[in-house]
């Protein structure tokens, strides 16, 4: 894991501003240092802006944030991320700690299937006219469940591939 990782998920707040402050950012790097998790790396490439390290992820990190993915509670108990970002991430994990964090995210995953489809079946109706808010929670529904099929059809395309 580089800072790109963290550049990258520092800059996905959907509108256009960081979900991540900078603050945040180098305070998480300077605990990552001082506990051996990344190094600084050497970079001989001149910059267009201003100097900029580059941190390498060690052994001990890489360890450190494999059993992270690993507990329980990782799908669904962080900040925000996209699926794109946390499949980048769970790439790094030990491979028995990636099949522990696949099959809970499917499991988690499931259960924001029946939600959703708890909630199309709640607003959608047959006959009658529907207010604007349920046209628009049906649809947000709707689309929250293409969503998931999307990242269920990645995961079953990708997961053998993980398992090496």
């Amino acid at each position: 894991m580089t800072v790109a990782l963290v550049r990258l998920d520092s800059s996905v707040g959907g509108d256009g501003r960081s979900a991540v402050s900078k603050a945040q950012v180098y305070y998480s790097l300077k605990k990552m240092l001082t506990l051996g998790h990344v190094v600084v790396t050497r970079n001989d490439a001149e910059s267009a802006g201003p100097r900029r390290e580059t941190y390498r992820i060690t052994a001990s990190g890489r360890h450190a944030m494999s059993e992270e993915i690993a507990s329980p509670d990782w799908p669904h108990d962080r900040p925000p991320m996209s699926f794109t970002m946390w499949l980048m991430v769970l790439g790094h994990a030990e491979a028995s700690h990636r099949a522990m964090a696949l099959a809970r995210y499917r499991e988690y995953s499931s259960k924001k299937v029946s939600h959703q489809q708890s909630i199309i079946a709640r607003t959608h109706r047959t006959t009658g006219e529907q207010s604007v808010g349920e046209i628009i929670l049906l649809a947000s529904a709707k689309h929250a469940m293409e969503i998931l099929r999307m990242e269920q059809e990645m995961l079953d395309a990708i997961e053998p591939m993980l398992g090496r």
